[in-house]
């Protein structure tokens, strides 16, 4: 079910929020909202996500798993795409720059 730990960490994140949320979460209350056809609007989804007390922690479920379809924490599936390939530049011009400091210092 989980690829790696940090899948793992926020499913336990997402199970944790929600168990100790005393506020509705709207997507247990309107679930299809969140999974719109092909060319229907999101806007409904991302309605409710924004009054959700755990946004945060679905968001992050969200971008943890690549799933194609679905609004998680206010995101489509492309903003979620966009915001991953962004990190993973990120971590890799990271990666770049400890690896020149690494050999600069050898």
């Amino acid at each position: 079910m989980f690829e790696n730990k940090s899948q793992l960490d926020a499913w336990k994140q997402l199970m944790k929020a929600g168990d100790e949320s005393s506020l509705d979460i709207p997507c247990t209350n309107y679930p299809d909202a969140f999974f719109p056809e092909k060319g229907e609007k999101a806007e409904i989804a991302k309605s409710l996500c924004r009054e959700c007390p755990i946004l945060t922690q679905c968001a992050q479920y969200g971008l943890e798993f690549e799933y194609e379809h679905g609004i998680f924490g206010g995101l489509t599936v492309d903003e979620r795409w966009r915001i991953r390939r962004a990190m993973d530049a990120r971590r890799s011009r990271r990666r770049t720059a400890d690896q020149w400091l690494d050999q600069r210092a050898s």
